[in-house]
């Protein structure tokens, strides 16, 4: 579909208003959801290992069926198994409602009421980011696409905040509001209209169909490098599953405290997906990405060295506007340099890099910080994300080229 020009002209179109409308409100059930989970199981156990296991169950879903959702979305209504992937997410907290209100105090329950989430995400994920192109014509896709970005972050600024006071309330009352709000995502998402490549041939499931997404991606070293550089760099240089132990045991800030660290990230991953909406990036988008890359890793190093909250927060900010050049570039180069048809399996290939890095990356860091301890851990990673931004810088050459997105 075509937009009018202007900053704002995506809004014109309704599919648009209601796709943005429920990436908003699932993203902000989320960030409450997963401060809730981070807090009860932190007070449950209080082992860093079990933050990061918590990661590893939402990947692992991700893992199993990453290649089997890249073809779904190529082969179905995008839209309708985006609405479906939201209404996993809202059983996914009721259940954990359910397992408070009955004082279930073993995580392993927890941890499968969590792989539902990582279930949804592993089909909801590709197909949410396919549906973007079939939303708006190729001109303002990249605005489409910071737009969108600014909506989510702000969902993730405006959900740890909230999130933080509904725990004052109780971790019932956390879980039960995130249910209703991912319930409303997905009504706002049932709304699109069909989504799906028009005229296309539903390719019947095989092993070809699972891997043409790598195989795409393996032969242009350009998004290889991309997609790689975010999976090495969060995975090990990622702070948020240590964010609970930073706020409660470091910080002394306690679940608000939490709440202020997770809102700071978004912060400044919001004001930098707002600049970048109104001037996209449009010359060395390579050099953008790795010189992000290398900003991120060094934020989280400095945070890892701060023992003051105001200092700690002034990281966050950093790191969230560090994280958002990168992902705005990696998204455009994506949906620009992939055909339609290709879309979904491409973007569960990114699903699943991204999930590795994040919810893997938690894994990470909660079995680094029992080895090592929380600050030497943190450090390590973020040394470990600068090391990974220089040696991608030599090792893809034609990322560091590459001009126009």
């Amino acid at each position: 579909m075509s937009a009018p020009p202007g900053g704002l002209a995506v809004f014109a179109l309704p599919n648009v208003r209601y796709y943005v409308s429920g990436r908003f409100l699932s993203t902000m059930a989320q960030q409450i959801q997963t401060l809730g989970v981070g807090l009860y199981v932190y007070e449950l156990t209080r082992d860093p290992l079990a933050l990061g296991l918590a990661g590893l169950f939402t990947f692992l879903p991700q893992m199993a069926f990453f290649a089997v959702s890249g073809h779904v979305a190529d082969s179905y209504d995008r839209r309708l198994i985006s609405a479906i992937a939201f209404l996993v997410n809202a059983l996914s907290a009721f259940c954990l409602f359910g397992l408070v209100d009955a004082g279930v105090a073993t995580v392993g329950w927890f941890y499968a009421a969590i792989a539902l989430v990582g279930l949804s995400r592993t089909f909801g994920m590709p197909a949410s980011q396919a549906m973007i192109a079939n939303l708006i014509d190729h001109d303002h896709r990249a605005s489409a696409i910071a737009w969108t970005a600014s909506a989510t972050q702000t969902a993730i600024i405006v959900g740890p905040a909230i999130g933080g006071f509904l725990y004052l309330l109780g971790p019932k009352t956390v879980f039960l509001t995130a249910g209703a709000l991912h319930l409303c995502a997905a009504f706002a998402m049932s709304r699109i209209s069909p989504q799906g490549p028009p005229g296309q041939r539903r390719e019947p499931f095989s092993l070809a169909a699972f891997t043409d997404g790598v195989a795409f991606i393996w032969r242009r070293p350009v998004l290889l490098g991309a997609l790689s550089l975010d999976l090495v760099a969060v995975l090990f240089a990622g702070v948020a599953a240590l964010l609970p132990i930073f706020a409660t045991d470091i910080l002394n800030a306690g679940p608000s405290g939490l709440g202020w660290l997770r809102t700071s990230q978004a912060i400044g991953a919001l004001s930098m997906a707002l600049f970048l909406a109104r001037f996209p990036i449009r010359r060395r988008g390579g050099a953008w990405l790795l010189t992000s890359c290398a900003v991120f890793s060094g934020a989280v190093i400095a945070f890892g060295l701060s023992n003051a909250l105001w200092l700690s927060m002034v990281c966050m900010v950093i790191e969230g506007a560090a994280d958002m050049v990168s992902v705005v570039v990696r998204q455009t180069l994506i949906q620009n340099d992939t055909p339609d048809d290709m879309r979904g399996r491409v973007s569960s290939v990114n699903s699943l890099f991204i999930g590795a890095s994040n919810s893997l990356g938690e894994f990470e860091s909660g079995l680094m910080a029992r080895l090592f301890g929380v600050v030497p851990a943190t450090l390590l990673g973020g040394a470990l994300g600068l090391g990974a931004a220089a040696l991608w810088t030599a090792m893809f050459p034609a990322l560091r080229r590459r001009d126009k997105l």
